[in-house]
C-alpha cells in the first residue's frame, strides 16, 4: 500500500512538473524611429498614395506602427485627419466628424506644439461645418465619428 502511494505521488508530481507553464520569453525592446527616419515616411503616406483613400489607409498603417513615438503617432493621426475632412464623402470615413475623431486621439498623445496649433486651427475650421452636416455632401457619416463633434466643440470653445 505504502509503495502505491509513492508510486502515486510521483506520478502526480511528474505530472504536474510536465504540465507547468514555460517562462515568458522576454519583451523584445522597440527603438523608436527618429524624427529624420520617420518624416520620409509620413510625406510617403500621405502625399505617395492615389486616390487619398490610399493615403487614409497608408497613414493608418503608420499610426498603429509599433516603432513610432506617440507625437510621431499623432502627427500621422493629424495628417489622415486632414485628408478625412477635406475629401467629405469619398470613402467611408472621410467626413468632417471622423477628422475631429482624429484630431481628439492626436492630442491626447501629446502632438508638438507646432502639431497641436495645426490640430486645433483644423478642428476649429471643422466644428465651424457642423451647420452644414445635414445636407449633402456631409450626409452618410458613421455613428462612431458623430460621436465626436460634442469633444471637439468643447474643446474648440474652450481656446476662444
Amino acid at each position: 500500500m505504502l509503495r502505491s502511494l509513492v508510486i502515486a505521488s510521483l506520478a502526480l508530481t511528474a505530472a504536474a512538473c510536465a504540465s507547468a507553464p514555460e517562462p515568458a520569453a522576454p519583451a523584445e525592446t522597440v527603438t523608436p524611429l527618429t524624427y529624420e527616419e520617420f518624416r520620409p515616411l509620413l510625406q510617403a503616406a500621405h502625399f505617395n498614395h492615389k486616390p487619398e483613400v490610399k493615403a487614409d489607409a497608408a497613414l493608418t498603417e503608420l499610426a498603429a506602427r509599433s516603432d513610432i513615438t506617440p507625437s510621431q503617432k499623432a502627427e500621422a493621426l493629424y495628417r489622415r485627419g486632414s485628408l478625412r475632412g477635406i475629401f467629405i464623402g469619398d470613402w467611408p470615413m472621410a467626413y468632417p466628424q471622423c477628422a475631429m475623431g482624429d484630431y481628439l486621439e492626436a492630442l491626447k498623445l501629446g502632438p508638438t506644439e507646432s502639431v497641436k496649433a495645426q490640430i486645433m486651427k483644423d478642428m476649429q475650421y471643422q466644428v465651424s461645418r457642423r451647420i452644414y452636416f445635414n445636407q449633402a455632401p456631409f450626409l452618410g457619416v458613421p455613428a462612431e465619428c458623430a460621436a465626436h463633434l460634442p469633444e471637439a466643440q468643447a474643446l474648440v470653445d474652450a481656446q476662444l
